[in-house]
């Protein structure tokens, strides 16, 4: 009874050093704990990315934004993030509410996971000069 508590012991402390173990990596590697979580989607350009997602979180929030961003989609890194912010302001023009809700058959479900992902993210600070930064990153890169 006894070798098999050491065994069993031994087997949960080895456990508990793999998951630590991993977990250390993941905390080591911000850009992996920004990628998108969804398969099949990838950033070429990460910085220009959260600065991508940062202006679409930050558009769902206010609306009103998309008259005064002179960002066009094309200009966005990522061909979805720039997709969706088409999306939204077309949307605006057409004096439909802004959101994912009715984005369903524009998009597959892997990108609408994405997306909505990225709109759930609490992160965004409603700032005059995170927009400014958003939209300076974007241009730039």
């Amino acid at each position: 009874a006894q070798a098999m508590k050491l065994e069993v012991d031994k087997a949960y402390k080895k456990r508990r050093r793999q998951a630590e173990k991993k977990q250390l990596s993941q905390d080591l590697t911000p850009a992996r704990q920004l990628a998108p979580q969804v398969q099949g989607i990838r950033y070429d350009n990460l910085r220009s990315a959260m600065a991508e997602e940062g202006l679409l979180r930050q558009v769902l929030k206010e609306p009103e934004l998309l008259q005064d961003i002179a960002v066009k989609p094309e200009q966005f890194s990522s061909p979805l993030l720039g997709r969706a912010f088409a999306a939204f302001r077309r949307q605006h023009a057409q004096g439909q509410e802004v959101g994912l809700a009715s984005l369903g058959e524009e998009f597959t479900p892997q990108e609408m996971s994405h997306l909505s992902q990225v709109a759930q993210r609490r992160d965004t600070t409603l700032s005059d000069q995170a927009l400014k930064d958003y939209i300076r990153i974007i241009t730039e890169e």
